[in-house]
């Protein structure tokens, strides 16, 4: 029943990729309008089946599945390329075992680092994939983070506490040697929980999907309603301190509203006049704009997202309002 559930939800992702991969494609100028083209990007469709068959079932954690896992699908060529960037489904069952491990942390950014690397062979990822992979991310990482937290406090309390037990009377002789002793004990435990940093690999993942998301121009107003969602996941994982840090945080939305600006520049011409005022009004709009577009930006001097965000809005609705009146623009 899980395996049925997971087949007819890639197969609802599979039907609105085939235009998001021309639109890839497109906008690399990889691709024109010719027969050939699309009779390719149909052959992509076509193949759907076989790889939802051949890489959709859940991982079996053994050490035997594990090894078939990765011989069969993680190293096939199309994992990355065609399935991949359709769903993150394979992460959820990798983390589903983290309770099971000796140390959760560890084996967490193990996973996360892994599916990264992957995702650096994409082209793209759908939005609602990635939609999955904030869900996903959400349901597990929070409270593993919340217990790493508290093992790293706890941990610090006892270098202080053994400091204080063992080198009591050097703090009453020397306490600036005390303190310099202390310090570097706190440092080098600092650097021990780096080795397992969660939130920078749960950004590091999140920032690559962003940097890769293609939307559908066909679902016109939705596409800014997905990215708005996006980017309320994100800004969530932030508050669950799944991601640390203010800057840390907007660097992963600038992938967002970078890529989601290089969409409206490569296909905002076909999208109606009304969909463009609609976003245009509400990014502008303190009231209206999501908290995440509202971050401030290290550097005042530089085009801060929203901007820019906002000029590729603007400049795209002339060539739009010539479309619509069926006039072609270069």
């Amino acid at each position: 029943m899980v395996f049925q559930s997971r087949y007819v939800l890639l197969n609802l992702i599979f039907s609105v990729c085939i235009f998001s991969m021309y639109t890839v494609y497109a906008s690399e100028a990889f691709v024109d309008t010719t027969s050939t083209t699309m009779q390719s990007l149909e052959g992509k469709s076509n193949k759907k089946d076989s790889l939802v068959q051949s890489f959709l079932k859940p991982v079996d954690l053994t050490r035997c599945g594990l090894g078939c896992f990765f011989k069969q699908r993680y190293n096939h060529e199309q994992y990355a390329t065609d399935f991949l960037p359709c769903s993150f489904v394979h992460v959820d069952d990798f983390l589903s075992r983290m309770k099971n491990v000796d140390n959760p942390a560890v084996y967490v950014c193990t996973v996360l680092s892994l599916f990264e690397q992957k995702l650096k062979e994409s082209l793209w990822v759908n939005p609602y994939a990635c939609a999955e992979l904030l869900s996903i991310l959400k349901k597990n990482i929070p409270a593993l983070v919340a217990m790493n937290n508290n093992r790293y406090r706890n941990d610090i309390k006892s270098v202080i506490h053994d400091a204080l037990l063992v080198d009591f009377d050097l703090l009453k002789k020397n306490p600036e040697s005390f303190i310099d002793a202390l310090t570097s004990k706190i440092i080098q435990q600092e650097k021990s929980s780096r080795r397992t940093d969660i939130s920078e690999n749960v950004a590091k993942l999140v920032e690559g999907a962003c940097d890769k998301l293609v939307w559908n121009p066909h679902e016109d107003i939705e596409t800014w309603e997905s990215c708005k969602q996006l980017g309320n996941a994100i800004y969530a994982l932030k508050n669950d301190d799944c991601i640390i840090g203010e800057d840390r945080l907007n660097q992963v939305i600038w992938s967002l509203v970078v890529r989601y600006t290089h969409f409206i520049k490569t296909v905002g011409m076909y999208l109606p006049l009304d969909t463009i005022d609609t976003i245009v009004r509400e990014c502008s709009d303190d009231a209206t704009a999501p908290q995440w577009l509202l971050i401030a930006e290290r550097e005042r001097l530089i085009t801060d997202k929203r901007h820019m965000l906002l000029n590729a809005l603007q400049s795209i609705r002339v060539q739009a309002m010539a479309h619509t009146n069926g006039m072609w623009v270069e």
